[in-house]
């Protein structure tokens, strides 16, 4: 933290450097630290948050114990659950590690631990990280591999075609294709030189490798890395609030151009012993097959870089002088009292999938906006905005509501006890409302 904070003067306590980083220019607005399951504990919990720690990463790997007792982990699948949700109840971010591909799995099982982790409440993590086994140099694996006791099965024979690295790929485009909107898939491979990778995965861009497959059958994820906007429009005043576009706001934009409006998506899930909200902005046009960055921001960063460059002070004025209203637009989709009374919405859009009991205000909220959630097509009349589940992401807001009682089951911070936890806000730019 003091690196970052200055580069020429004498460090200070880390209290005093966490207090200078609050006024900083550059501020450090995160930091996430690695631990193993089965060393969070209220204790750890406390150190860590007094370290400054927002997120952290703990390396589930399988949901099979006994793949987990083969390879010496030294815990199981429980302490992974309660180490979730130890974390959410804290406030933390959960960034779980998943490897596919382990000694005595197969894909048969492994698809089994995706859709495990999907399913359950219990391990209803906001980032993930996959890591196919891969053998490497000095390890046990590699012994085991040389002995001809373990064979990932990316090396598994076809009589036709050699090694089939595709049972790898197959496995993970059945598994992005069904990761929910909440989740962001960080990684799909280690960062590990091909030189050093003795067997197992050897393809560096195995994602790309997904993405034309999900490509190829009509598929996309739908996960936050893969939806999150990488640019804005060209012309900022063609994103509006879909409140203020349905209220008539499209002067000034000639006739057969479409805005793309912005709307507020709301969804709710049970994880860990409490229920969680995920409110989005999401855009109104579809990203299409496959994944990746946007067509328009990849557009945008090949052709426009230069004039991006040249215009960004005065895009950063702009920005800053609108902000004050773009707040107030926000501010009008939005239902104070969130914890009153009770409601039922399903945790996916279309109102599929488990049904679980949220705040009655909060499904005002949604259904309030999905009605309102329609724009005009200048010179062609209304055009349907309904949320949908492949539209780029401008920001995000994780809400918890933990069940009544965990308090006295679990008091690393008493101070929570009865507030709704704001675990994570990030937006992409400033909306002009």
């Amino acid at each position: 933290m003091h690196s970052l904070n200055s580069l020429y003067r004498s460090k200070l306590s880390l209290e005093e450097e966490q207090v200078r980083n609050e006024v900083s220019d550059c501020k450090i607005i995160g930091l996430t630290l690695e631990t193993r399951p089965d060393y969070v504990n209220p204790t750890e919990l406390r150190r860590l948050r007094t370290l400054g720690c927002t997120r952290v990463q703990i390396g589930v790997q399988h949901t099979d114990n006994q793949i987990l007792k083969t390879i010496n982990r030294g815990h199981t699948v429980e302490d992974s659950m309660k180490a979730v949700r130890l974390l959410k109840e804290s406030c933390f971010k959960v960034d779980i590690h998943l490897m596919p591909d382990l000694p005595t799995s197969n894909p048969e099982k492994d698809r089994e631990m995706f859709k495990f982790v999907l399913e359950t409440p219990y391990l209803q993590a906001d980032h993930w990280k996959i890591y196919p086994c891969e053998v490497t140099p000095f390890s046990t694996i590699e012994k085991w591999y040389s002995e001809g006791s373990y064979m990932p099965y990316t090396e598994v024979r076809d009589t036709a075609q050699g090694k089939d690295p595709k049972l790898l790929v197959d496995l993970l485009v059945w598994t992005k294709a069904r990761v929910h909107p909440w989740i962001r898939l960080n990684r799909v491979i280690r960062d590990i030189p091909e030189v050093s990778i003795i067997a197992g995965n050897q393809n560096t861009n195995l994602r790309q490798m997904i993405f034309k497959e999900l490509a190829k059958q009509g598929k996309y994820c739908r996960c936050i890395r893969c939806r999150e906007v990488r640019d804005w429009p060209e012309d900022e005043s063609l994103l509006r609030l879909a409140k203020r576009w349905a209220d008539g706001d499209h002067a000034g934009l000639p006739d057969g151009v479409v805005c793309e409006v912005m709307i507020m998506n709301w969804q709710g899930y049970r994880s860990s012993d409490g229920d969680e909200c995920f409110l989005s902005f999401e855009g109104s046009i579809d990203r299409g097959v496959g994944g990746g960055a946007t067509e328009r921001g990849m557009k945008k960063r090949q052709k426009k870089e230069d004039k991006r460059k040249k215009n960004k002070k005065s895009r950063k004025q702009q920005a800053e002088s609108s902000a004050s209203s773009a707040l107030a637009g926000q501010g009008s989709f939005v239902v104070a009292k969130l914890t009153e009374g009770a409601g039922k919405c399903g945790k996916e859009r279309g109102g599929q999938g488990a049904m679980v009991d949220v705040p009655s205000s909060v499904v005002t909220m949604q259904q309030s906006l999905w009605r309102r959630a329609r724009s005009w097509v200048v010179g062609g009349g209304l055009e349907d905005t309904t949320p949908k589940d492949n539209a780029p992401l401008y920001g995000l807001l994780r809400l918890r509501f933990n069940d009544n009682g965990l308090t006295e089951r679990h008091k690393v911070f008493p101070e929570l006890s009865g507030c709704a936890l704001i675990r994570e806000l990030h937006v992409y730019g400033t909306v002009q409302a």
